[in-house]
């Protein structure tokens, strides 16, 4: 694809106000953090700031924005793959740290 087609087939992006709304997120993660919200919705409140972010990098200056479907699904495979994984641990997390036996072990700090 020459320059002049690669130039037809999408619009021209404003990339710095792009950078401007990732600016804009990234201080309003620091910020969240110093209001003391409690730690469940504090977490979710910075994972979605997070994909935010991550689609305005992918879509923009990866350009995905601009490519077929199909494009989408293979970046988006590894964040489904890990919703997941994570779902898949969360009973063991709930257990917490146990011996097989039902106790919990006791750990020595030095």
């Amino acid at each position: 694809m020459t320059g002049q087609e690669h130039a037809e087939a999408h619009p021209p992006v404003n990339y710095m106000s792009i950078w401007w709304y990732l600016l804009v997120l990234t201080v309003g993660e620091v910020a969240i953090v110093y209001v003391g919200i409690p730690r469940v919705p504090l977490v979710l409140a910075l994972v979605v700031f997070a994909m935010v972010k991550t689609f305005l990098v992918a879509a923009y200056f990866m350009h995905l924005k601009f490519e077929k479907r199909v494009m989408w699904v293979i970046a988006l495979a590894p964040l489904i793959f890990a919703t997941i994984l994570t779902i898949g641990l969360v009973p063991d997390a709930e257990k917490g740290h146990q011996a097989p036996d039902g106790t919990t072990p006791v750990v020595h700090q030095e």
